[in-house]
């Protein structure tokens, strides 16, 4: 996912969206995976801070922490990964 063919640029931030192919009730569709790099690290410094004091495992944290700041789209059509996001905050 941290890979430079992914990263797109939006309003002062910057993100990681991945398409890949989904199936959608039957229907052949597209999920696009896009993790925010602000969010990401400002939900990482929640969690730790409770975490590191809750004296969760090594293995629990680094499985909570591959998620964080991270959403899915999904969609019946091919949309362009760099217009996702202004799609997705224009709701």
């Amino acid at each position: 996912m941290n890979k430079s063919r992914y990263l797109v640029s939006y309003s002062d931030g910057i993100f990681y969206v991945k398409r890949v192919k989904a199936a959608l009730f039957g229907q052949e569709g597209f999920a696009y995976i896009a993790m925010d790099n602000t969010r990401r690290a400002e939900e990482i410094n929640r969690y730790t801070a409770v975490a590191l004091g809750d004296r969760v495992s090594p293995e629990e944290m680094d499985e909570a922490l591959r998620t964080k700041g991270m959403f899915i789209l999904l969609s019946s059509e091919a949309i362009e990964p760099k217009e996702v996001l202004p799609l997705y905050y224009s709701r």
